[in-house]
């Protein structure tokens, strides 16, 4: 069948971005201070699909516009900075909200509703518009893939896996770079509410690259780490 839907959304800066204070940064001699004035960033999107269902198939198909505004963007506080005198200061950074992105784009997926295994794949595709101040910046074409596989080894046991592959420089997933998402978890059933999972997240390590603009436009940085964002989670889930 058919559908249509819209959302809209606010996304409140988070105390580090709001507070007018100097703390350390990250790096050697990077500073940052909060700006009390920020304002949440608003998203808005809108859907059109369609399903299509037969037996143990299902298809969907759906055309989506986002729309994200004033979005904050960590940049050199200008005036600040020129009245550094401590030689252990190199840089002081702040927060504005001069970023704005509009996307549009397709998704389409496929799940296979097995009695055992459940899987999905998916693919979508994005034209991505990046405005600083309503000046367009750069635009994009970017897509990701994906794939989850639910395999139920006994009627209490469940493993569920998914892989996915973000070309996106910024993406739903707020993350910044060519990425890889690998999860792996295992559930057991303690009684008809309670379950206890053990899983394993970001089995692949991820590119993370950085970009800063200052007032002027004119200072530009990227970087590339690799950090390990391995985790092992244990946990149990009630459902009431």
């Amino acid at each position: 069948g058919l559908s249509f839907d819209y959302s809209r959304s606010l996304v409140r800066p988070d105390y580090k971005k709001l507070c007018p204070v100097l703390m350390i940064g990250n790096s050697d001699g990077e500073y940052f201070i909060g700006n009390p004035a920020l304002l949440p960033e608003s998203i808005y999107v809108i859907s059109f699909g369609h399903t299509f269902k037969r037996d143990k198939f299902v298809t969907s198909l759906d055309i989506n516009y986002r729309d994200k505004s004033n979005t904050a963007e960590k940049i050199i506080d200008v005036e600040k900075s020129k009245d550094i005198h401590d030689p252990g200061v190199k840089t002081i950074y702040t927060w504005v909200n001069t970023k704005h992105q509009s996307s549009l784009g397709t998704k389409l997926d496929l799940k296979v509703n097995g009695k055992d295994v459940k899987a999905e794949v998916w693919a979508g595709f994005y034209y991505d518009i990046y405005r600083r101040e309503e000046l367009v910046t750069k635009e994009d074409f970017n897509y990701e893939v994906g794939t989850s596989v639910d395999v139920s080894l006994s009627e209490r046991i469940k493993l569920s896996s998914s892989l996915i592959y973000i070309s996106a420089k910024e993406s739903a997933y707020n993350l910044k770079g060519e990425d890889v998402l690998a999860n792996l978890r295992i559930t057991t059933a303690l009684s008809k509410k309670i379950n206890m999972y053990l899983e394993f997240r970001d089995i692949v390590d991820k590119d993370i690259y950085e970009i800063t603009w200052n007032e002027q436009m004119t200072y530009y940085k990227e970087s590339s780490t690799k950090p390990q964002h391995r985790a092992l989670l244990i946990g149990i889930n009630y459902q009431f």
